[in-house]
């Protein structure tokens, strides 16, 4: 349109160029609408710049976690369908004003969801959120032939997980680090946590979370050995799990 426009202007001109030096208020004329015609044409053009530039909104009702399962296979679960993580991400933003939804986008693409244990069909997914510089919240969610459930786990930096030789319980281990002692060694605490995958429901915490540090950890069947640091002690710690 604006190029039709600028054309036109130029036709416009050329059409009566042969009159420009018989009559004078004929040009001026002709000079005005041609200029008035060439600068609607600029400012079609850059308007249309401006809205081919334009991003487009965040559609938080339709954003969707998409899932790795391997190279050429992804798990895609739209965010509303798991309320614990979607009513958390939500809380407090305004759905229609620009800012929050930028916000809101922001903390999306920081999501990265991760299979942390497949049982045949099911997925068993650990899924960040609420992402600030160093620390997370974390829930598991348990995928099984498009069934959905959600578990809350706790705040802090995931670090790994191992699951039981029996095959029905998760031990994830979570990490806070703290401010470097006088040789500049910066003391890590953990947090694990022990779910039982069938019932989706978390053993009580083994000790206060990130008041320990643990060396090694491993299961036993339903047996999980824990070596750890407290108070500068090393200790061992064996907790059976029904």
């Amino acid at each position: 349109m604006n190029h039709m426009l600028f054309l036109l202007a130029l036709l416009y001109f050329n059409s009566f160029k042969h009159y420009l030096g018989e009559d004078l208020l004929l040009k001026n004329k002709i000079i005005v609408i041609g200029s008035i015609l060439i600068l609607l044409s600029l400012v079609l053009l850059i308007y249309a710049r401006n809205t081919s530039n334009k991003k487009e909104t965040f559609d938080v009702q339709n954003a969707e976690l998409v899932i790795p399962v391997d190279s050429t296979k992804n798990l895609k679960i739209p965010i509303r369908e798991i309320p614990l993580l979607y009513d958390a991400w939500t809380d407090g933003m305004d759905l229609e004003n620009e800012t929050d939804i930028g916000l809101l986008e922001f903390q999306y693409n920081r999501m990265q969801p991760e299979i942390i244990y497949t049982n045949d069909t099911t997925y068993y997914i650990l899924i960040n959120y609420n992402s600030g510089v160093k620390l997370c919240d974390y829930l598991l969610l348990k995928y099984s032939n498009s069934l959905l459930e959600s578990l809350y786990l706790a705040n802090g930096t995931f670090s790994d997980a191992k699951v039981s030789t029996t095959n029905n319980m998760i031990a994830i281990n979570f990490v806070q680090s703290e401010g470097a002692d006088v040789n500049n060694n910066i003391a890590v605490y953990n947090n694990i946590v022990v779910v039982h995958t069938d019932s989706m429901s978390m053993r009580s915490p083994i000790k206060n979370p990130y008041t320990y540090a643990v060396e090694t950890y491993d299961w036993d069947e339903n047996m999980l050995h824990i070596q750890y640091i407290e108070n500068g002690k090393t200790k061992t710690m064996y907790l059976i799990i029904d």
